[in-house]
C-alpha cells in the first residue's frame, strides 16, 4: 500500500497524470512490469481501459493499481523519467515536493557534514557502505577540443584472415552480444550529455565486426540508470549470453566515477570487480567459461572518496577477460564536447581500421598510444617539436587472452 503522503498526491495530481502520462505505445506498460511492480494481467486490464475508455480511463486505472503497491511512487517516477516523460516526472516531483512529511523530507536532505557529532561514526559508514548513496558531489570529466572526426566504416580484408598459433575461432556473422550503459543523467552531479556519442559510435562499430547490440532501442533511449538497474541489466545480459551460448561478450559502461567505481545516476557506486566482473567470472559464469569477455569501463577514476575495497589484482578465477579503463586510478577520463569520450574514439577508430588485419591485443596496444598522446602542444620555443600535456593513461588488464582476432568477413568485390 502507497504511503499517505503518496496517496495525496496520487489524488490531488490525478487530473493532471491522466491528461499526459502516455500509454499508447504500451513503453510506461512494460517498464514497470519489468521492474515487477505490476503483473501481466495489471497490464491487460490497463490495456482494455485504454481500448474502452481512452487514455485518461487507462491512465485513472495504472495509478488506483500502483496505489496499492508500498514502492509504485518511486518506480514510477523512474520509469517516467527513463522513458523521457518529463511532464508527468514533474509533477509527481513537485507533488513529492509539497505532501512529503517535513521531518523526512529534511533528514534527506541534510548534508553528511552536517550530522550531530554524537553521529560521527554513523557518518564515517554512511561515506563508506556499498549500498549508501555517494555525498552530493560534482564528479567532472575533461571535456576538450574537438579533433577530426571519424566515419565508422569497418575497414575488410579481401581474402579469409588467417591467424597464427593458438587464437579464439570465432564465427564470422556472429560474435556474441554487446551492451552499453552509458549513465548520462544525475540526480546530484552534472549530466554526461556529449558522452551519447559514445553508444552511438560502439554501436555501429561492434555490430559490423560481429556483435549483436543487447537491447538496442531500450539502451539508446535509456539515460537514467541507477545502481540497481546497472547490476540487474548485466544479469539479464549474462543469462541471455548463456542461453544463446554466445562465443564472446563485449560489455561497455559509461559514467562518472571514482577509483574502483562506477558512479550511477542516483549517486550510488558500483564496484567494477565486486558488482561487475565478478558477476561473469569461472565460479559464477561457468558457461562463459573459455570465452573471451571484453570489458570496457569510461569514468574517471579519482582518489577522494573511500566508498569500498577494491582491489586491482584479479583473482583466479578470473579468465579470458580483457579490462579497459580509461584511465588509471586518481586521475580523470577525458570526454570531448562534439565526438565522445577519448578512449572510445580511438578504439573505435584503430577497430574500424585494423580489425581486418590485426590481433585484438595489438589494436590495443595503438588504442593506449593514442590516448596518450591525445593532448598535444606546441613549444612555445621550437615548433617543429611538441609536449603531451596531462596525457590520459589507460588501465588495461588481460588474464590469460589468447590472440583474439574479430575474423572478418572479406570485402565483396564489384567486377
Amino acid at each position: 500500500m502507497a504511503s499517505p503522503w503518496e496517496r495525496e498526491v496520487y489524488k490531488v495530481k490525478k487530473f493532471e497524470l491522466c491528461q499526459t502520462i502516455v500509454l499508447e505505445d504500451k513503453a510506461l506498460l512494460i517498464e514497470l512490469e519489468s521492474k515487477n511492480l505490476i503483473k501481466k494481467w495489471d497490464t491487460d486490464s490497463v490495456i482494455a481501459e485504454l481500448k474502452k475508455e481512452g487514455s485518461m480511463g487507462a491512465v485513472n486505472k495504472l495509478l488506483n493499481i500502483l496505489d496499492t503497491k508500498t514502492d509504485g511512487f518511486d518506480k514510477l517516477m523512474i520509469a517516467l523519467k527513463d522513458l523521457g516523460q518529463t511532464g508527468p516526472h514533474k509533477t509527481l516531483l513537485n507533488g513529492k515536493k509539497e505532501h512529503e512529511p517535513q521531518s523526512k523530507a529534511r533528514q534527506q536532505a541534510q548534508p553528511l557534514d552536517e550530522l550531530p557529532s554524537n553521529t560521527a561514526s554513523t557518518s564515517t559508514q554512511v561515506h563508506t557502505a556499498e549500498n549508501e548513496p555517494l555525498k552530493r558531489k560534482r564528479f567532472q570529466e575533461d571535456e576538450d577540443d574537438d579533433p577530426k572526426r571519424i566515419r565508422l566504416i569497418v575497414q575488410r580484408p579481401h581474402t579469409a584472415m588467417k591467424f597464427p598459433g593458438d587464437f579464439y575461432g570465432l564465427p564470422q556473422d556472429w560474435k556474441g552480444y554487446f551492451i552499453a550503459i552509458n549513465v548520462i543523467s544525475y540526480d546530484a552531479c552534472d549530466n554526461r550529455d556529449s558522452a551519447k556519442i559514445d553508444t552511438d559510435r560502439l554501436i555501429s562499430v561492434t555490430f559490423q565486426i560481429g556483435y549483436e547490440t543487447y537491447k538496442k532501442d531500450y539502451i539508446l533511449k535509456k539515460n537514467y540508470w541507477t545502481a540497481e538497474q546497472i547490476i540487474e541489466e548485466l544479469k539479464e545480459f549474462r543469462d541471455q549470453a548463456i542461453r544463446a551460448d554466445a562465443p564472446s561478450i563485449f560489455v561497455f559502461l559509461g559514467g562518472h566515477g571514482t577509483d574502483g567505481n562506477i558512479i550511477a545516476s542516483d549517486g550510488k557506486p558500483v564496484h567494477i570487480w565486486k558488482d561487475i566482473l565478478s558477476m561473469f567470472n569461472t565460479k559464477n559464469c561457468k558457461e562463459l567459461q573459455n570465452k573471451p569477455k571484453i570489458f570496457m569501463f569510461q569514468a574517471c577514476q579519482n582518489f577522494g572518496n573511500d566508498i569500498g575495497d577494491e582491489d586491482d589484482a584479479y583473482p583466479p578465477c578470473f579468465d579470458h577477460f580483457v579490462i579497459l579503463k580509461a584511465t588509471i586510478p586518481g586521475f580523470a577520463a577525458k570526454r570531448n564536447k562534439s565526438i565522445g569520450s577519448v578512449m572510445v574514439h580511438y578504439f573505435t577508430e584503430v577497430i574500424r581500421t585494423n580489425a581486418r588485419r590485426w590481433s585484438f591485443q595489438e589494436m590495443i596496444n595503438a588504442v593506449q598510444s593514442k590516448v596518450q598522446n591525445y593532448e598535444y602542444a606546441p613549444k612555445q620555443t621550437d615548433l617543429a617539436e611538441g609536449n603531451f600535456i596531462e596525457a590520459q593513461t589507460m588501465d588495461v588488464q588481460m588474464a590469460r587472452l589468447k590472440p583474439l582476432y574479430f575474423n572478418l568477413e572479406p570485402q565483396v568485390e564489384n567486377n
